[in-house]
């Protein structure tokens, strides 16, 4: 078990902060658009910081992942999952007390329940905008392990893994992010 990083749980609060007062200044401006402006430049540290600490927490040099692909996915879903389909319940029981049950669109709904949305990008933000980025994590999550097993080169040199990975989370965050922006 490798030591935990007290730092970077310094600089989470610091990002977590950057995304509050983001989505603050949406409805009441308050702070300067330099401050306000950074809330995705801090989503995308969550994500390059998720990839750097899943490849600290589960890889071994020399050996590849410390667990099964199935172990693996099944505590991660159980780490986020129990919250996300409380969220999602709670809408779809806002929309039937609303009596517009009937205006959710079966195929997204469907997305949204697989937490699959933002793999179509004109999903991204149905039903529950927040979740985007849960979803992307979950694409993250399913591509971890076999980046790994893929990966023979970068294994050779384990240090490069933790880049590979931030890589990984720039690219699938900066295109969900356009996709959602254009909307």
């Amino acid at each position: 078990m490798r030591p935990n990083i007290p730092t970077l749980t310094s600089l989470r609060f610091f990002a977590a902060l950057l995304v509050v007062i983001f989505h603050y200044n949406l409805s009441h401006p308050f702070f300067p658009n330099w401050i306000a402006g950074q809330g995705y430049a801090a989503v995308t540290f969550f994500f390059v910081l998720s990839g750097f600490i899943l490849t600290y927490v589960h890889y071994e040099a020399g050996s590849g992942l410390n667990l099964s692909y199935r172990r693996f996915m099944w505590s991660r879903l159980l780490r986020i999952g129990p919250t996300y389909f409380l969220a999602i319940t709670l809408i779809f029981a806002l929309y039937f007390i609303a009596g517009i049950l009937r205006d959710i669109d079966p195929l997204r709904a469907g997305l949204v329940l697989l937490m699959l949305q933002s793999w179509l990008p004109s999903s991204a933000l149905y039903l529950n905008p927040p979740a985007w980025s849960l979803s992307n994590e979950i694409f993250f999550l399913s591509a971890f392990p076999s980046d790994h097993t893929n990966t023979h080169s970068l294994r050779k040199n384990s240090s490069r893994l933790p880049c590979y990975h931030c890589g990984l989370g720039l690219h699938r965050h900066s295109s969900t992010y356009e996709n959602v922006r254009r909307s």
